[in-house]
């Protein structure tokens, strides 16, 4: 999805309070808002194809799957994200009284957009290594092929790439035992295609 950082610097507070009463979904973070608009038709798709495929996985399983419409607190920085994609295998731990925003996802996905992607590989990353429940960060790319596991390492606290890249790739989501490849997660999605090299004449 695209962001458009509103510059202003706001409280918690006032981001909750202008959030209830707005149209758009906003993230929070340092102060600031970040207006989400509207995703592209590849990014539905994926995000289709990941709901279809994980929750499938996911029937028999104590985890549970939520899409975009679930927001995100981190009590440690005190910001809201909405994740394209999270996954939960405890009962979901809400901030306050109702049943968002969530706290304690294990693994949040997010599919990539021109708009967002230094965002997310980022300042985002960075505030989502502050959930103490959080074990996987992953990266979806809408040009190619190509999906970016980062997986927490318990005795480092470091986080450990993963790299599935091409059709014939199968992507692999550990701590749920998930796998598949990766023609299945890009089903029907169209790829930018490449500007055509035109050879010139050596008389041109």
């Amino acid at each position: 999805m695209s962001q458009v950082s509103v510059q202003r610097w706001i409280t918690p507070n006032e981001y909750l309070e202008f959030e209830q009463g707005a149209e758009e979904k906003h993230e929070y973070i340092n102060g600031e808002i970040y207006a989400m608009s509207g995703a592209s038709f590849n990014h539905g798709r994926l995000a289709l194809n990941l709901a279809r495929l994980i929750g499938t996985h996911l029937v028999a399983s104590p985890c549970e799957a939520s899409g975009s419409g679930v927001r995100v607190y981190n009590p440690t920085s005190g910001s809201y994200f909405y994740p394209g994609f999270m996954i939960l295998c405890d009962k979901p731990i809400f901030k306050g009284k109702g049943q968002t925003p969530v706290t304690n996802p294990l693994i949040v996905i997010e599919i990539l957009s021109p708009s967002t992607e230094a965002f997310d590989r980022d300042a985002k990353f960075a505030h989502y290594q502050l959930l103490p429940s959080l074990e996987v960060y992953s990266l979806i790319s809408q040009k190619e092929p190509k999906v970016e596991v980062y997986t927490r390492q318990n005795e480092s606290d470091s986080w450990e790439e993963e790299i599935f890249e091409g059709m014939e790739s199968v992507l692999m989501l550990r701590p749920i035992e998930f796998s598949a490849p990766l023609s299945e997660v890009y089903q029907r999605v169209e790829f930018p295609l490449l500007k055509p090299i035109v050879p010139r004449l050596r008389n041109e």
